[in-house]
C-alpha cells in the first residue's frame, strides 16, 4: 500500500474514441513514473468503444 505521507494527486482528463488510446498511455505513464504516490484518475468520455474502454 501507500505510506501515510505519500503524495496524493487527483487527475482529470477527457476523451472521445479517437483519443482514448493516447489517454490510456498517459495514465499508464503517470502511474509508472510516480509509483510512491496515490493517484486518483477521473476520466470523462463520450462515444468511446468498449474495446477502448477495456484498455
Amino acid at each position: 500500500m501507500f505510506p501515510i505521507s505519500a503524495p496524493r494527486y487527483n487527475i482529470m482528463t477527457s476523451c472521445d474514441d479517437a483519443l482514448a488510446p493516447y489517454v490510456a498511455v498517459t495514465i499508464l505513464s503517470i502511474s509508472h513514473s510516480m509509483p510512491d504516490s496515490h493517484i486518483d484518475f477521473f476520466l470523462l468520455y463520450h462515444r468511446v468503444s468498449q474495446q477502448n474502454l477495456d484498455l
